[in-house]
């Protein structure tokens, strides 16, 4: 493994912390440029969205629902293909939400499954894809068909 093939990896670990850091302070101005300007994402609803600017205001629109998130990466895995300037990953996450209409916590497990590109010599979201594993409790206006488990299971299907 070359050492330019770890810093890539590093450097797309720390493109998904701060993603997640800038949805839990709520701040999708920093939020956007992480995406590519022809990104597309897929955040757990069944539909894509599609530009910066889109997903910015659906993710805006998502969490507004909650008075307060901390998202964790638990498992990540980056396989980059230097030559190309892409790359794609899968990054398991833990997020704790305080629900803003009841105050009430919502516990989500999931996967980001995501495929990315360097531009400018920075690795960026190009398309993104929400997986959800399950949550606690089970809210009716999130669809059971969302959440798709892991991969063992979805290949089994």
């Amino acid at each position: 493994m070359s050492l330019e093939l770890i810093l890539a990896e590093r450097e797309i670990w720390r493109l998904m912390v701060r993603y997640l850091d800038r949805v839990d302070a709520r701040d999708f101005e920093a939020l956007a440029p992480l995406f590519t300007a022809d990104a597309s994402a897929d955040f757990l609803t069944g539909r894509r969205h599609n530009g910066r600017a889109e997903i910015a205001r659906v993710l805006d629109a998502i969490t507004a629902h909650f008075e307060r998130t901390s998202h964790h990466i638990t498992n990540h895995v980056a396989n980059v293909d230097l030559e190309s300037g892409r790359a794609d990953a899968v990054t398991y996450i833990y997020a704790f939400h305080r629900m803003a209409a009841t105050g009430a916590p919502w516990h989500f497990w999931g996967r980001h499954v995501d495929g990315l590109r360097r531009v400018d010599g920075e690795w960026l979201i190009e398309e993104r894809v929400l997986v959800g594993v399950d949550a606690h409790p089970v809210r009716a206006d999130v669809p059971a068909e969302l959440f798709r488990g892991h991969r063992a299971i979805e290949h089994a299907r």
